[in-house]
Order: structure tokens, then C-alpha cells, then sequence
């Protein structure tokens, strides 16, 4: 039966008011506006699995016997490389105004490493598994984690901090008045954090609305780029497919992303020729208990959450800033360098020393004649000045500065030594390029700052003194690797 031309119209209204309703895209599919936004309060269970495969690339030897299964060619020694990780974590968004911050609990982190013929893994230790991830608004910032309860080792941050997080997507899609198939670029900022480098040197990587499927936008993310990271450069081609809710409240619902990457050698971390694909998962969930209100009010009341890593040796434990890598690690010992923005700014050398007696500690005289004797034999180098500080409660610091000349570049030495209450040493020594000493500033002293060394009881800190001895001078570290 025909109905009147009135109740026909009225018909025809309510059904397109139906499907207006029903779908914030339908009244108009061929357009919509992309904000994928986070909420205060919002909780998410979050699934990631990454693989990469190929070559890691390195310098080679020259005096080294060229390994089985591997190739040499150029200067360099390539090894067959696989690794596999998943990471599985609830996540609760806790930032305000402009700022993407959440705070994570990781009931999974493992990865695994085969590189030749050796094998390795790493894991998150269990006072590590409640950790802060920030996203902050500034231009050039990259995406910050920190442990809520202690302080993530460099191995656990690598483990951690990845590609496809899911903070960084936002800034990487979002966009108002997306038609259908419609190409366009995205920020070098947002893209550098979904990617995890350094900074973006070329960016031809377009951006599509491809289509809805089940009421979920999925979006291409292709093309090319140039990139920095740890202080070399990187080639990478992508392919990836971020899918959204769309809604009243845009949901992320996962990511898929393959990459084809060349990844020069550098000074910091070797080179790598291969395949990277990660997948990532995220769904609403609130169930998890250790993202309660009373929870994190236990775990975080009175803490100041710092992002800072940690390098443990016997008797001391050091914090540091993540820009600094651990390149050379032993007991007593480690090789750091600093990188920052994408560019190697620095060398630090520490070394454990042998304990000197608790009531004579070197004195600031006798250290900068120990300096000027290391550096004798260098005609150009020169003390320019001599410092004696408070590093934190319980260590005390010397700190001489030599400048001088290397390879025709004028270089400066940043020597210090520091001492505990009971006669526990250590130094450092910091080489760099004189002119970068502005932009590292005061990298070295918040380093020496980070420096504790652990509590023990009296019966050790007698047989130390008694077996204390002096230190032999060491030799004037090297500027090679601290170039800019």
C-alpha cells in the first residue's frame, strides 16, 4: 500500500535519521574526520609481536679470521640475525591538556636474539613492569618511558621502546575532513615516533583512507624515508595499516607495519640489512588491578618518576640520562656515548678504582698533578681548570678540564674522580669535541651526580681500606668514536 506524500516524507526523514545515528561516517561515507584521541581514564589491553631478519652489519677486524656463515666485504663483516619479541600490557591514560601520557603494567616482555651462531634474550625485571610512556607536545621530543617503582637497564628500554607504540599514532593519523583515498604526507614528528628514530631526514611516506570495514577506518601508511638514529643513518621503505573505531569516541584498534631497512654501521650500534614486521592489538579493558586508583597512589605517592637508566656494577649502581649508550660493558668498566638529536656528541669512560684509605681521600692538588702527568707527554694539551664538588650526599667529586688537539680538531678532556665516605673510588673520563661543549653541558656532571654507591657494613669497609692502594694513571682517553 502507498502511503500519503506527508507520512511518505516523514518516512523518508526517519530512516536517514536512523543511519545518521547509527554510524557518525554513513550520511556521508567518502568523508570523515579522523581524531583518534585519548581520554583521561581510559584503560586498554595492549598485544605486540615484533620479528626482524637479515644482517647485522659491522666493522671488521682487521687482524679477525673471517667467521663461518658470515661475509666480508669493504671493511665490514655481516652475521646472520633473528629476533623475536612479545609484549603484552595494560595501559591506563593519565596525562592532562596537550600531553599523551599513560601508565603501563607489562605482564609480558620477552625478546629473543640470534645473531650468527650465539643466542640471547631479554626480559623486564619485576620491579620494572609499572612504567610511565609520554608523548610530549614540543617539536622534536620522541617518546619517553620510565619505571614507576626503579629504573630500566639500557637492554630493558630496547626491549620496550619500539615501533608502533601505540601513543604515537595519534599525531601520525590524525586529521580533520579525510576524503576516501585522498594522499597525504605526515609530519616528520609524527612520524619519527611511530617509527622510533632519532629524526626524519627525507619523508616521502603518503598516508590514505582506504576504506570502512565493521564500522573501522583502516588507513594506509606507505612509502619511503631517510632517517637518523643513533647517530647514522637508516633507509627504510614501509608498509603499514593502522585500523580505527569510528564513533562518537575513536578507538584504535590495532596496527600492522612491515619494514625493508638499511641501516648503516655506526660508532653507537651496528648496521642492520633486513625485514622488520610488528603487529599490535589494543581493546577497552579495565580489569587490571594494578591500574587502580589505589594502587598507583601506593606506587606513586612521594616518587619522583625519572627518565634515567641504570648501569650496575659490583658495590655501585649509576644512573644516567638514555641518551647515553652502553657500547662496552665489564664488572668494573664501561665504554658510554652520547647521542643526541641523532648526533654523537661524546665518549665517557668509567673505571672502578682501588679504595683509598676512608680518612685520606685524594685531595684537589694531588689529582691535577695526576692529570698533568697523564697528559705530559702531549705538548698541546693543556689544564684549564680544576673543580672540587658535593656530586650527591654521600659522594664527593674532583673534576679537572684539558683542552688540546687531535687530528687537527681541538678537543677537550673532562676528567673527574669521585669518592665515597668510606674510600670507594671511581672516575670518569669524558672526550669530546671543544666545539660541542655548550650543546653537552651539563650532560657530564648530572652523570657524575647519578653515581651511589651501596651501603655496607663495617667488617667490608675495614678489609677495603686496609687492602687500599693508589691508582696507576691511566692513559688520556681517545677522541676516535667522539666525533661529531
Amino acid at each position: 500500500m502507498r502511503l500519503p506524500q506527508p507520512l511518505q516524507f516523514a518516512a523518508l526523514i526517519a530512516i536517514v535519521a536512523c543511519f545518521t545515528n547509527s554510524s557518525s561516517f554513513a550520511a556521508q561515507d567518502d568523508s570523515i574526520d579522523l581524531n583518534l584521541k585519548y581520554e583521561r581514564g581510559q584503560q586498554h589491553r595492549v598485544q605486540l609481536e615484533f620479528r626482524h631478519e637479515g644482517k647485522v652489519i659491522i666493522q671488521q677486524d682487521a687482524n679477525a679470521e673471517p667467521a663461518e656463515d658470515s661475509d666480508s666485504e669493504g671493511g665490514f663483516r655481516t652475521l646472520p640475525m633473528k629476533t623475536a619479541a612479545k609484549l603484552g600490557y595494560h595501559q591506563r591514560f593519565t596525562g592532562k591538556g596537550g600531553e599523551i601520557q599513560a601508565i603501563r603494567f607489562y605482564d609480558q616482555a620477552k625478546g629473543r636474539y640470534e645473531i650468527h651462531t650465539g643466542k640471547t634474550g631479554a626480559d623486564l625485571a619485576n620491579e620494572n613492569r609499572l612504567v610511565v610512556v609520554r608523548v610530549k607536545s614540543q617539536k622534536g621530543k620522541r617518546v619517553q618511558m620510565a619505571s614507576v617503582m626503579s629504573t630500566l637497564a639500557q637492554g630493558e628500554l630496547e626491549l620496550l621502546r619500539n615501533p608502533v607504540d601505540p601513543l604515537s599514532i595519534a599525531s601520525l593519523i590524525n586529521r580533520d575532513d579525510v576524503v576516501k583515498g585522498e594522499k597525504w604526507q605526515p609530519s616528520d614528528d609524527g612520524l619519527a615516533n611511530f617509527l622510533a628514530v632519532d629524526r626524519i631526514l627525507r619523508n616521502d611516506v603518503k598516508i590514505y583512507w582506504k576504506d570502512v570495514r565493521k564500522n573501522s577506518a583502516r588507513i594506509y601508511i606507505t612509502g619511503k624515508l631517510r632517517a637518523a638514529i643513533d647517530d647514522v643513518t637508516t633507509d627504510l621503505e614501509l608498509s603499514s595499516i593502522v585500523t580505527v573505531k569510528l564513533g562518537t569516541k575513536q578507538e584504535l584498534v590495532g596496527a600492522n607495519l612491515n619494514i625493508r631497512e638499511i641501516r648503516q654501521p655506526g660508532q653507537v650500534a651496528p648496521g642492520f640489512d633486513g625485514r622488520t614486521s610488528i603487529s599490535m592489538t589494543s581493546a577497552v579493558d579495565k580489569t587490571c588491578q594494578h591500574l587502580t586508583n589505589k594502587s598507583l597512589a601506593k606506587y606513586t605517592k612521594g616518587r619522583v618518576i625519572e627518565q634515567r637508566l641504570k648501569w650496575e656494577s659490583p658495590g655501585l649502581k649509576l644512573k644516567y640520562d638514555p641518551r647515553w649508550r652502553v657500547i662496552a660493558s665489564q664488572d668494573e668498566a664501561a665504554i658510554m656515548r652520547f647521542v643526541s638529536n641523532g648526533e654523537l656528541l661524546a665518549q665517557c669512560n668509567i673505571v672502578q678504582l682501588p679504595a683509598r684509605p676512608a680518612d685520606k681521600p685524594l685531595t684537589k692538588e694531588e689529582y691535577r698533578k695526576e692529570v698533568a702527568r697523564i697528559i705530559a707527554a702531549d705538548e698541546v694539551a693543556q689544564i684549564v681548570d680544576v673543580q672540587e664538588f658535593q656530586a650527591n650526599d654521600s659522594v664527593r667529586a674532583l673534576k679537572v678540564e684539558v683542552e688540546g688537539v687531535e687530528e687537527d680538531v681541538p678537543v677537550s678532556w673532562l676528567y673527574y674522580h669521585v669518592n665515597d665516605r668510606d674510600g670507594r673510588r671511581m672516575t670518569f673520563v669524558f672526550t669530546l669535541e671543544r666545539q660541542v661543549l655548550t650543546d653537552f653541558r651539563p650532560a657530564d656532571k648530572k652523570m657524575v651526580e647519578g653515581l651511589v654507591f651501596e651501603a655496607r657494613d663495617r667488617g667490608q669497609s675495614s678489609a677495603a681500606n686496609r687492602a687500599a692502594r693508589t691508582t696507576a694513571p691511566a692513559k688520556k682517553a681517545s677522541t676516535s668514536g667522539a666525533r661529531r
